[in-house]
């Protein structure tokens, strides 16, 4: 069986395990393309139809990309010195032709020893990083369980220590088994009657700040008269200021 395939704008009449360089194609190495058939041929019979060929395969397995061979291109005009010398090199592909069918080839990627392997590799190392996370978020649990726990004295502790400050020195104070803070009828006391003090010390100091206003006041008044005095002299005894536009007259 062999059949005619078109690529690069060029056919080709290939068969199984057949070799054929064409056009370069947009493959990498070791990758397989499939080829468009435009007959095929196995003995004596000959399809040519379009629903025959559309069931037809030719897989190709593409081995290599290499350059053709050097074509120079000479161009030359006599009696005007002009001559041009140019070489070229086409790119084309290599390609390794596997299989030529007339009905749908369904090719299985063979699993080798590498393969599952590796995939055995995968899959344990997921196991492994399952089970790593599992233990990292229990662990994390378990200490902000431990956390919340030793908050929960501090917090106690805090209260009853604002309790006794807002208290005051030498208050007597008594902690009750749910950390609240009392104060005795003795702290009570003392606060109470050191109140009259303080009211006593203010009316004192207003006192004495009234009587020292009262004595600068009294001598403002007293020397009042002899400052009048004075500026009367004074005033006297200035002769008068000419205008500055004029000038004093000569003796």
């Amino acid at each position: 069986m062999y059949a005619i395939v078109e690529t690069g704008g060029k056919q080709y009449r290939v068969s199984a395990g057949d070799s054929i360089t064409v056009e370069k194609l947009a493959a990498q190495p070791g990758d397989r393309v499939r080829l468009k058939v435009l007959m095929l041929a196995d003995g004596s019979q000959i399809s040519t139809e379009s629903a025959a060929l559309s069931q037809a395969q030719v897989d190709a397995l593409v081995v290599e990309h290499l350059l053709g061979p050097k074509a120079l291109i000479f161009k030359f005009k006599k009696r005007k010195s002009y001559h041009r010398l140019r070489g070229h090199r086409q790119n084309l592909t290599r390609l390794q032709i596997e299989a030529v069918s007339a009905t749908p080839i369904v090719v299985k990627p063979a699993r080798t020893r590498k393969a599952t392997a590796k995939a055995a590799a995968e899959t344990t190392d997921k196991v492994a990083k399952t089970a790593q996370a599992a233990a990292i978020k229990d662990e994390v649990v378990a200490n902000a369980g431990d956390a919340a726990a030793a908050k929960k004295p501090a917090v106690r502790t805090r209260k009853a220590s604002a309790a006794a400050e807002t208290a005051g020195t030498g208050s007597a104070s008594t902690t009750s088994a749910s950390g609240v803070v009392k104060t005795t009828r003795s702290a009570t006391k003392a606060t109470t009657t050191e109140k009259p003090a303080t009211k006593s010390t203010k009316t004192a100091k207003t006192a004495a700040a009234s009587s020292a206003e009262a004595e600068t006041e009294a001598a403002v008044a007293a020397e009042a008269p002899a400052a009048a005095k004075a500026r009367g002299r004074s005033a006297r005894a200035s002769p008068p200021a000419w205008p500055p536009s004029r000038r004093a007259p000569r003796c």
